[in-house]
């Protein structure tokens, strides 16, 4: 019996052969473009919060300004003080400020609604615009002013203490 021939080893096709493979030229999409984004907009918030913090951090004494009251006794003070210095134009421009923060919806004619609230203070404002007015031009101490100022600041403050009303009055108190 004849013996079948041996298959002789199969040589692989050169197709099969592998082949070095070249580098990989895929593109990294928008993922890094974003991560740039998403840091930059952390960085900007970071740096508005800074500045905000540290714009917030004002010493006592700007707080005091953007009190009403403080700037009332500042303009109040202010006048005072020009008054007694005796500077007639000064005192004038004070108490225009004054009356504006006391009545700052007033139209311009605040400083007769301060005269008009108080004889003396009406007195002491008419001598004032007489000294700066006239045509003489004469000369004016502001003691009689700074003394109706005062008068006129004791009288408001015992105005608004009598004003303030009861805490719990009687038609709303429960059980009564």
């Amino acid at each position: 019996t004849p013996t079948p021939p041996s298959p002789s080893p199969a040589v692989p096709p050169a197709a099969a052969a592998p082949q070095p493979q070249a580098p990989s030229t895929t593109q990294p999409g928008f993922w890094p473009w974003l991560s740039l984004g998403l840091g930059l907009g952390w960085l900007v918030t970071l740096i508005l919060l800074w500045r905000q913090r540290s714009r917030c951090s004002r010493p006592a004494d700007e707080f005091g300004q953007d009190n009403p009251q403080q700037r009332e006794k500042t303009a109040r003070q202010a006048v005072l003080q020009a008054a007694k210095n005796n500077d007639a134009a000064a005192t004038r421009q004070a108490l225009a400020i004054w009356c504006r923060t006391l009545w700052p919806d007033a139209p311009a004619g605040a400083l007769e609604r301060l005269g008009q609230s108080s004889p003396e203070l009406k007195t002491a404002i008419d001598q004032l615009n007489h000294a700066l007015y006239s045509p003489n031009g004469a000369n004016w101490a502001g003691q009689e002013l700074s003394d109706a100022i005062r008068h006129w600041e004791q009288q408001r403050s015992k105005r608004n203490a009598d004003q303030l009303p009861e805490l719990y009055p009687i038609s709303t108190r429960r059980g009564k």
